[in-house]
């Protein structure tokens, strides 16, 4: 790579906004592409707000040193709220037996006669569910996890607001 080219890239980057980066989220949210496929699982977070510590969900981004989640209200008026790191949680793509929405850190019940408590969390480079001390650990994938999810599991918590379900 020559000085020219570090320069060309440089002033391009340097140009590169907020805006810019926002838009090409919101692009990839659209338009996934994995194995020459178009998936369509949305991409959006949640995090609980610095002030009033209530749950907000959409898209994410950091600003500084800070955390921020731009939610999108019903009433289509968009709103970045700021919030605690250590609970921002990806969306799976994933609904429960319910129709609820399943992100990294919820917990899952399959409300059988022995019960079966999952933690939900990202590790090498998938979404997987698990007991809290790993002895169980199942990955996100093939037809299987999507019937166990959609016809057995449902959200009852997560581990931000309701660690001891795993206890």
């Amino acid at each position: 790579m020559s000085v020219t080219d570090i320069y060309l890239i440089k002033k391009v980057i340097a140009k590169i906004t907020v805006t810019d980066i926002f838009i090409l989220h919101l692009q990839c949210a659209l338009k996934l592409k994995s194995n020459n496929r178009i998936m369509n699982r949305e991409i959006k977070f949640r995090g609980k707000t610095t002030i009033g510590e209530k749950w907000v969900f959409g898209h994410i981004i950091f600003w500084g040193s800070n955390y921020q989640i731009w939610e999108t209200e019903q009433d289509g008026e968009t709103h970045n709220y700021q919030v605690i790191p250590e609970t921002v949680s990806q969306f799976t793509g994933l609904k429960d037996k319910n129709g609820k929405e399943i992100y990294e850190g919820d917990i899952l019940d399959s409300s059988e006669k022995v019960p079966l408590i999952f933690e939900v969390y990202y590790e090498d480079g998938g979404f997987r569910y698990g007991t809290k001390d790993r002895s169980v650990d199942i990955g996100f994938s093939g037809d299987t996890w999507l019937k166990e999810i959609l016809t057995r599991f449902h959200v009852i918590g997560n581990i931000h607001d309701n660690p001891e379900l795993l206890s």
